[in-house]
């Protein structure tokens, strides 16, 4: 499921620099209003209503005025829920209508393939200017929809469609993984460590395999327990069996891969007495004093700037990659100001050893292989 490679040198650097080169806060717009109208996608199984933000005369950093036909919606494959991921995208569009005075709007499908193609027809028709979609399952879809659409632009995160109107926003989540393998090597007690993944495809072993290889690296006498899958995104009454079915095989470190699955696996953590990781944003106040670290995926930022670039009429291209030398991902220790909760905070004997791992990954001479290449 991984994006053609070649893409990665010849268009992520043009649109990383578009997205990423700008101070993080956008010049304030007129305070919006809110709105609810009705979708035409409400015959699927999506939410009944979305929710819009009234456009102003704001204008995008000194740039082109954001008009009352600027309007984006925000597409997630579930509903939001408590999912850290989905929650990320929201906030991003959240900044860029209060920064910018756009009209945005979100509609969420239900997990199912249908519903997810019937939200995304649904969408097309109702007069977007710019539609966001999260996550990687809207490929086969979009892939079938935007052809059909060339002058509307859609932006995919995780995403790799094929199509001249579609930014795929691709996240190298293994670079941050890695590092959290070498953090765990160095904390683990019993010299076991395991995860609970949601489901096994490729994508999601950007987080199993540099994690598990990191931390070899740095203790080679651990024993790294194969995965347990839960087989779903968001069960976690099955992420906490089976978390503690892998803590009671000795392991005193059990990744938390399970999406909002984790709840379930850091309710195992608080129980069992053993150590987990967060993904995507920080998840270290759901158990204090169990959770190492995160590995946070800036959802939010590369989403708010995409649409700042799209704001500005800048040419988007078709896939941009964004890992620790774009700051799109990270630890939330060394990209987040002010306490973290997160038990890494505690080891700053560790700080510098990662610190150089991380420089070495963005100077090029460590390089993480991509599990979902193939």
């Amino acid at each position: 499921m991984a994006p053609t490679r070649q893409l990665v040198k010849v268009m992520a650097v043009v649109v990383v620099l578009a997205v990423l080169s700008t101070a993080c806060a956008g010049s304030k717009g007129a305070e919006p209003t809110t709105n609810t109208v009705e979708t035409a996608s409400t015959a699927a199984s999506t939410a009944e209503t979305v929710s819009t933000t009234a456009p102003s005369t704001a204008t995008t950093d000194g740039n082109q005025p954001a008009t009352a036909k600027t309007r984006v919606l925000l597409l997630t494959e579930n509903p939001i829920g408590d999912s850290a991921y989905f929650g990320s995208g929201k906030r991003g569009l959240e900044r860029a209508a209060a920064d910018f005075g756009i009209e945005t709007g979100i509609i969420e499908a239900a997990s199912d393939p249908t519903s997810r193609s019937d939200a995304l027809r649904g969408a097309v028709l109702e007069d977007w200017d710019l539609i966001v979609l999260m996550s990687f399952a809207f490929n086969d879809s979009l892939t079938e929809v935007a052809p059909e659409h060339p002058d509307l632009q859609f932006i995919c995160v995780d995403c790799t469609v094929d199509a001249p109107n579609v930014l795929n926003l691709d996240f190298r989540t293994q670079e941050a993984a890695y590092l959290e393998g070498l953090i765990a090597g160095r904390l683990t007690e019993t010299n076991i460590i395991g995860s609970v993944l949601a489901i096994d495809i490729p994508y999601l072993h950007r987080w199993v395999d540099p994690y598990y290889n990191g931390a070899l690296e740095v203790n080679p006498d651990l024993t790294p327990l194969d995965p347990l899958v839960v087989g779903s995104f968001d069960d976690p009454v099955t992420a906490k069996e089976l978390a503690l079915t892998v803590a009671g095989q000795g392991a005193d470190i059990v990744n938390g891969l399970a999406a909002t699955g984790n709840v379930g696996v850091f309710e195992a953590a608080q129980e069992a007495d053993f150590l987990s990781f967060g993904v995507d944003v920080n998840q270290c106040g759901e158990a204090p004093g169990h959770i190492i670290e995160n590995v946070v995926k800036r959802v939010d930022e590369v989403v708010y700037r995409s649409i700042e670039s799209f704001l500005n009429g800048e040419k988007l291209g078709t896939f941009a990659s964004f890992g620790l030398a774009e700051n799109g991902v990270g630890l939330s220790q060394f990209i987040e100001d002010g306490p973290t909760g997160c038990v890494f905070a505690d080891h700053p004997e560790l700080f510098d050893e990662i610190l150089a791992a991380q420089q070495a990954i963005i100077d090029g001479s460590i390089v993480i292989p991509d599990p979902a290449a193939g």
